[in-house]
């Protein structure tokens, strides 16, 4: 169906074949720069021009390394140098040298377990971990059977592209013939998401549950219009859903949990309209193509109501970590319980069984968290910090629940004298993405201590006044 709409960004519309012709006419043009295997970074801003790029990309077999546009260019550097993108893809060359190309497809062979995309995440040696997807992974969750449906007819866009939400945004509906409504480039508020589903006929959208939080609190009219609500990206507020669902019961609502290591989505749970709200809400059961064991620390099976350790497996398992093999052999090991040769992913998220056989989150066994969905590890912001000079040593921790926005503290032990916390913060916005800054620098002279001698992060004090 060449002449369906494909893309709309609010001011065009790219149809099925108009988006074909014009990837393939990108992908002659980068042809003999571009071989398979080869990583090319991409920092275009939110555009239907990301799709053109990704799937230029893909036709090629090439290393996809998206970049969000808002990183600090010394981060960029750091990401381009250690996947060796040399070439950056900020901009897509101008239309009239685009038509003097083919638009017929490259004509490539990609196979199924090449690495298709490099998603960075933070890590907790101190160095961004990349997590290498395959095209077989992002196909098992795009042809999920449960996105075909009419409540995904019109799926927003508006996640950072760098982030693999990209593959439930964006490769899901047009794998399916589904629409794409690109949102407006740059931060959203509620204002522009509202104008975004409103204008756009919007029927499906996933908002992480920070942003659900704010949206719930300040304009839940923001989502009337849409038949599917998805959420997840960290423990989601019951209270949350039930407000949401208050003041739209047609809503459907589906909670989805998933680290990147295992492409986007691993387990899910559907509230239907009507139906009660369990509290608190469960990850719920696998998606399709995934196997999820729970195991305790001798890797047994824990029975119900146990709490162990989630693993995951099958076709959305990530190929690895870029450049880590020691990292890649300590997350992704042996599976006891599947075929010869499969791997698993350990995934650190303890929880439990249900007798319903639901999946139900208990928290972390290491120190990484989670803030608007996005996977934070406290030691890579305190070796950055332990990196400035007078800085003898630092913690991070996170304070605030709710709409008002969990946020990341941080408290420095300086060499001498107290160091200098607003340089401090203004040094890591130029090293650091802006998700791992600090909320707030607290400098400290004395450090609370445990009975056995290490710092009891619960007992640091509060932050007089942290930004929001």
């Amino acid at each position: 169906h060449p002449d369906r709409p494909a893309l709309s960004d609010g001011t065009r519309t790219l149809t099925y074949g108009a988006l074909e012709a014009r990837a393939n006419q990108l992908a002659h043009h980068l042809a003999d720069r571009v071989h398979v295997g080869t990583p090319v970074a991409v920092a275009l801003d939110r555009s239907a021009e990301v799709a053109v790029c990704y799937l230029a990309l893909a036709k090629l077999g090439a290393l996809c390394v998206p970049l969000h546009s808002g990183l600090p260019p010394e981060r960029q550097g750091t990401l381009r140098e250690r996947t060796g993108a040399a070439l950056l893809m900020d901009r897509l060359p101008d239309g009239e040298t685009l038509a003097a190309c083919p638009d017929v497809p490259p004509g490539r062979d990609v196979p199924a377990d090449l690495a298709a995309c490099v998603v960075f995440t933070s890590g907790s040696s101190g160095e961004p971990k990349g997590v290498r997807l395959t095209h077989r992974s992002v196909l098992s969750r795009a042809l999920d059977a449960r996105w075909r449906g009419e409540d995904h007819r019109c799926v927003l866009l508006h996640s950072p592209h760098a982030w693999d939400a990209v593959v439930y945004e964006l490769w899901a509906p047009l794998l399916t013939g589904r629409q794409v409504r690109v949102a407006p480039p740059g931060e959203l508020d509620a204002a522009a998401l509202r104008s975004a589903v409103e204008d756009g006929g919007v029927t499906a959208a996933f908002l992480t549950s920070g942003l659900l939080d704010v949206l719930a609190e300040q304009d839940p009219g923001a989502l009337a219009g849409l038949r599917l609500l998805a959420t997840g990206g960290d423990v989601v507020s019951p209270r949350t859903v039930e407000r949401v669902r208050v003041r739209h019961p047609e809503l459907k609502v589906v909670h989805l949990y998933g680290p990147v290591e295992n492409t986007t989505f691993s387990l899910g749970h559907a509230l239907p309209p009507g139906r009660p709200d369990p509290a608190p809400l469960p990850l719920g059961t696998p998606v399709p193509g995934c196997r999820v064991t729970v195991l305790d620390a001798a890797l047994r099976p824990v029975p119900p109501g146990v709490p162990g350790e989630i693993h995951l497996s099958g076709d959305g398992l990530a190929e690895g970590y870029h450049g880590s093999p020691a990292a890649t052999c300590e997350r992704f090991v042996a599976d006891p319980y599947g075929p010869p040769g499969a791997r698993t992913y350990r995934t650190g998220d303890l929880a439990r069984w249900d007798r319903e056989g639901r999946l139900h989150f208990l928290g972390r066994a290491d120190r990484q968290v989670k803030i608007n969905g996005i996977r934070i590890e406290p030691g890579e912001i305190e070796a950055a910090l332990c990196d400035e000079p007078g800085v003898r040593a630092a913690w991070v921790v996170v304070r605030g629940e709710g709409a008002a926005g969990r946020s990341l503290v941080a408290y420095v032990l300086g060499t001498d004298a107290a160091p200098d916390t607003v340089s401090l913060r203004t040094r890591l916005a130029v090293r650091l993405p802006r998700h791992l800054v600090p909320a707030a620098v607290v400098p400290v002279t004395e450090p609370p201590l445990g009975p056995t001698g290490k710092v009891d992060r619960n007992a640091l004090p509060a932050p007089e006044r942290a930004s929001a």
